[in-house]
């Protein structure tokens, strides 16, 4: 965050304040002391440009990682795809699989979703 920061000749209260965040809170993550939390990811995105978190493979990890790079929680998105949040739970862990007619608006919403917002690390 630090190079982005400096790259736009930002102090540190000017970065925290567009990211909604108080100065000792973006401090933490510039000095890698604490990761944003999941209402916080979505601006920490948009600052830098891109998601900062690794690519992962699995469908349960692509899953979270998009739905947390929107600031979703797990009851929220199952509100969005009509269907039970412990049902997310377990995609996202891998314990499960969507059947077709969940994997069909799954796969929907996550195009949809990369569609509109870059999530390239």
């Amino acid at each position: 965050m630090q190079a982005k920061r400096w790259s736009r000749g930002l102090k540190r209260h000017e970065a925290a304040q567009e990211m909604g965040v108080s100065v000792a809170t973006y401090l933490g993550w510039e000095t890698n002391l604490r990761e944003p939390d999941l209402r916080n990811i979505p601006a920490a995105i948009r600052f830098l440009g891109r998601d900062w978190r690794p690519r992962v493979g699995s469908l349960g990890d692509r899953i979270r990682q998009t739905r947390t790079a929107m600031g979703l929680s797990i009851k929220q998105l199952a509100t969005t795809l009509s269907t039970d949040p412990s049902a997310i739970s377990k995609w996202e862990a891998g314990v499960t699989i969507p059947s077709k007619r969940s994997s069909d608006k799954l796969q929907d919403w996550l195009r949809h979703v990369e569609r509109s917002e870059p999530m390239t690390s």
